[in-house]
Parts: C-alpha cells; structure tokens; sequence
C-alpha cells in the first residue's frame, strides 16, 4: 500500500493518530510531501524518526528548504522565523552535536519529488509545484528548487502529460468551500493539506491504492478517528 501525507509542522499527535488507523506494514510505503516542521514544536524530533523509517520517505518543502538554508548552508534565518521556525530552531538546540550532524546529512539528501505508479495511474508526489515547470516560468530571483517548493498550484496549473499530481503546501480550504479541510480532488490534481499547522486543521493521509482517506483527530475530541 502506499500513502502520502503532507504539512505536518510538527504536529506529532495528529501523525500518530493517522499511524493508528493505517497500521503501516514493512512492505507499505508511506510519502510525507514536505513540512513536517515549524509552526509547532515536534517537527525536528519527526525528521529524526522518518530518517530512521525504512518505509517513509520525506521530500523536501518550503520550512525544511529553510531550515536547510539557515542552518546547513548559513543564510538568513529571517525568513524562517517569520514563518514559524523558531519552534524548530528551539528543538534544534537541544540536539546533540551527533544529532545536529545526521539532521544536516538528511536536509541536504531531501528529494524534491517521487514517482509512484498505482493501478496504471503514474502520480508525480511533490510538496507543491512539478519542477519540470520551472522551464515555462522561469523567474531570474527563483531557483528551480525554490520554484518547486513555494509556488502555488492552480486548479488549472499545466501538468507534465500523463501524470497525476499529489501536493501539499497550499490548504485545501482554497480549492473547495464544501467540507474545506479535506483532500481535494481536482482534474490529475490531489491536494491533501488540511491544515495540520492550524489549531482547526487536521491532518489527512490518502491511500493511493483505493483512495481511502484518512484524518487524524485530536484527543479533545474524542478517541475514535475518523476514516472516508
């Protein structure tokens, strides 16, 4: 089975609800499409277990192309702050100098996207845009890794020919108005970012053999987790 999540930040209780409901097995694979930091604290200590999960693959997003910037390759911590990564910075400083050290060997290896065929459908998983698209938009301040990890998918972005997009980075309450914080389905798009960073979002796990979506629930609200 494979399932693809995204736009953790650090939300480490909603990861774990999704976890319960999945039951991910040695031969499952599961995709998290960037973001599992900043916002909240919890985002260093889930980079540390998905490295150590042979099963999971993390691909790079905006917050850990910033971290990555900031701390790996000494530029300005500014931009990070301002989007919520002091929390990650905090957590950062308790690691140990080993810890420190295997972090930075992971951010640097962070792939930009993954390809999964499911049933005959190619998916093309990125945290937001194909980068293949950085040749028709190419901007002069936007390198092709900043342009796949921030820019924004449309519901009529042009798509690589015979793929199927599944992203996060850009809350599915933009695309939809009915039952906003659930994953949307667009003509070969898929955005499963419900929000998790938020208080009122969630997180929501899609299940590319079936389609089965799954959405974390907190403990305020009750034990059972919610499947569709």
């Amino acid at each position: 089975m494979i399932y693809v999540m995204s736009d953790i930040h650090g939300r480490i209780d909603r990861f774990e609800s999704i976890l319960r409901q999945i039951d991910l097995q040695e031969q499952d694979h599961l995709y998290v499409l960037g973001d599992v930091i900043d916002r909240n604290v919890g985002g260093v200590a889930l980079m540390l277990r998905l490295l150590q999960m042979p099963n999971a693959t993390l691909l790079l997003g905006n917050h850990e192309w910033m971290m990555r910037d900031c701390i790996v390759d000494g530029g300005d911590a500014e931009a990070w702050i301002l989007n919520g990564g002091m929390e990650t910075l905090t957590e950062y400083f308790d690691l140990s100098a080993n810890q420190m050290l295997v972090l930075w060997d992971y951010l640097r290896q962070l792939p930009i996207e993954a390809r999964a065929r499911v049933n005959d459908i190619d998916y093309l998983l990125t945290h937001s845009m194909p980068i293949s698209l950085y040749s028709q938009k190419r901007d002069a301040n936007m390198t092709d890794t900043e342009f796949a990890v921030w820019s924004r998918v449309e519901a009529n972005t042009p798509l690589p020919e015979g793929t199927t997009l599944v992203f996060g980075h850009t809350p599915t309450v933009f695309y939809q108005d009915v039952d906003p914080m659930r994953v949307w389905h667009g003509d070969r798009r898929i955005g499963i970012d419900c929000g998790c960073g938020d208080p009122s979002g969630r997180l929501a796990c899609l299940r590319l053999d079936d389609m089965k979506e799954f959405y974390s629930v907190d403990q305020t609200e009750g034990e059972a987790d919610e499947v569709r």
